[in-house]
């Protein structure tokens, strides 16, 4: 079994790049005719004396081998192999009365690429490491006690460039071993090979190749289609930036309208009842038929609750309304312009009718009010700005 160990290590290996996966799904798709290859090689010859690995003196044998290969995919080939390694014999006498003169051998191959399953589908890659298996027939030559023909198996390793667009030289060495017809309990020892060649790779049929050269075309729009979505897109994300970049200018603007607001009402909201009261008594005017008093009660977005820090001020009306019997007052709600209109008209009417019943619970007559809303219909600045929710007091002048 010694004389087997080189053939089983190569099968074995070639084995083991089964369980390689290879990325064929980039592969073209071509059909039977394409990528078809030709080539023919010088081959030196040799049997291993008894089944030693390193004695390559046993035998030797010269010729010449021609093969056809078909491409599967970037990674598998298989092959038709014809030689004839015993065109020039140096006949060894075997010993025991016989001569041994390989003369011909026809096989059918599979080729596997380990680094082009290793490192998966380059159309640009023209370099190969390849290990190879297969089995055939093999004639004999003048051995005596012996079949004619025999069955052959080897396996071996390779390596392979490419050149220009249709040439492609080889080198591999190839461990095969046989077994007689019709004796096959009869094998002869291990014999190896040594084989230089050329082929020439006769490529895609016309009708693939225009059809891959469609694909590749169609692929390449589908590509600039999606670098121009990526670019509109990006176009759109620097807009989209730079209107929050607006956004937030304003936000800041409006933050500073209603701080300014919110300190002139604190202002307002200290003044006391003298103040309030020459105020109101100041702005009669027998021309006009309504005059607002210079504050107003301030509320929360979408909110007609009255706040705590707003009371003082309905209160210093109230005792104005008390010390001053004829005075009468209309109460008017506003709203800012961020809802509907229909929605503010009544958000504003609340508003101003909650104000009223407060004057009320502070001891002014019913009877000396008046209340409604103005919805959105009137607003002092920024349409968005906090002032526009608001009760404002206006005189009634008779």
């Amino acid at each position: 079994m010694n004389k087997q160990k080189s053939l089983i290590a190569v099968v074995a290996l070639l084995l083991l790049g089964l369980n390689v996966k290879a990325q064929d799904n980039v592969y073209p798709h071509y059909g039977f005719w394409s990528n078809w290859k030709l080539g023919a090689e010088a081959i030196y010859n040799h049997q291993y004396g008894n089944g030693d690995f390193f004695d390559w003196r046993h035998a030797t044998d010269a010729g010449f081998g021609i093969v056809l290969e078909k491409e599967l995919n970037h990674v598998w080939d298989v092959r038709l192999h014809g030689a004839m390694p015993g065109l020039f014999t140096n006949e060894k006498n075997l010993g025991d009365g016989t001569w041994y003169d390989r003369y011909g051998k026809l096989t059918a191959d599979v080729k596997f690429s380990i680094n082009d399953a290793i490192k998966g589908y380059d159309p640009e890659r023209r370099f190969s490491i390849y290990a190879l298996a297969g089995a055939g027939l093999e004639s004999l030559f003048r051995i005596e006690r012996y079949g004619d023909y025999a069955v052959l198996w080897q396996g071996g390793l390779g390596i392979s460039q490419d050149f220009g667009k249709h040439g492609t030289v080889y080198a591999e060495y190839v461990v095969d071993n046989i077994a007689d017809i019709p004796d096959f309990n009869y094998i002869h020892d291990l014999h190896g090979s040594v084989a230089v060649g050329l082929m020439y790779r006769f490529g895609p049929t016309t009708k693939d190749a225009e059809r891959i050269a469609n694909e590749k075309k169609f692929n390449q729009e589908e590509l600039d289609a999606l670098y121009n979505k990526v670019n509109q897109l990006n176009g759109e994300l620097n807009d989209a930036q730079q209107e929050e970049g607006r956004l937030n200018q304003r936000v800041g603007d409006l933050e500073q309208q209603l701080a300014d607001a919110n300190a002139a009402l604190a202002a307002a909201a200290n003044n006391n009842d003298e103040e309030l009261d020459a105020a109101i008594n100041g702005i009669a005017d027998d021309n006009v038929a309504f005059r607002a008093l210079p504050f107003s009660v301030l509320f929360a977005n979408d909110s007609y609750a009255i706040a705590a820090d707003q009371m003082e001020k309905i209160q210093a009306v109230a005792d104005v309304m008390k010390q001053n019997p004829e005075l009468r007052l209309s109460v008017v709600g506003y709203c800012d312009y961020t809802a509907s209109e229909e929605y503010n008209q009544q958000l504003s009417e609340r508003r101003a009718n909650a104000v009223k019943d407060q004057l009320i619970k502070f001891g002014v007559e019913e009877s000396r009010l008046t209340d409604y809303g103005k919805g959105k219909t009137t607003a002092f600045g920024d349409l968005k700005s906090g002032v526009n929710r608001r009760v404002s007091f206006y005189r009634i002048v008779e």
